[in-house]
């Protein structure tokens, strides 16, 4: 009895991450996959692909654009990414501290992640959700986003 619960609790689980995992089957794993298979042929879009093997990286190695592309993006990454999430840290670890103005500055920090209420859709607010009346009026007229 308890391994068919267990099934069961299994099965409810893959069921629930199923349509993730198609989408990233469909939108990430193919066109890599995909993007793979190419790497192994000579297209010029006029003529059919021809199989060239490992010819497209043995020519890498010698272009010079190619080497100097990778040297920056190994330099960008080693400096921008631990100095991106160092300053990141540092800047919660400032907002989460007891300031006089805390709200003030977690306010200011994230505001800019809230959408603009120029960008509202007025049918989207019912009228069961209080909304301050200065929104009605910077929000454009429902029949402008039938046009967009």
């Amino acid at each position: 009895m308890i391994l068919r619960a267990a099934r069961s609790e299994h099965a409810t689980g893959w069921l629930f991450v199923a349509p993730a995992v198609i989408l990233i089957g469909i939108f990430g794993v193919i066109p890599i996959g995909w993007s793979l298979i190419l790497s192994f042929q000579h297209n010029d879009l006029i003529s059919p692909p021809t199989w060239v093997g490992l010819d497209n990286y043995k020519a890498l190695k010698d272009d010079p654009v190619f080497t100097e592309s990778v040297k920056r993006t190994i330099v960008y990454t080693l400096l921008f990414v631990p100095l991106s999430v160092g300053g990141a840290l540092l800047i919660a670890l400032a907002l989460n501290a007891p300031l006089r103005l805390g709200t003030l500055y977690r306010t200011a920090v994230f505001v800019r992640t809230s959408p603009p209420l120029s960008v509202i859709d007025r049918r989207s607010a019912s009228d069961s959700i209080p909304m301050p009346p200065f929104t009605r009026r910077m929000s454009p007229p429902p029949s402008f986003w039938a046009n967009v």
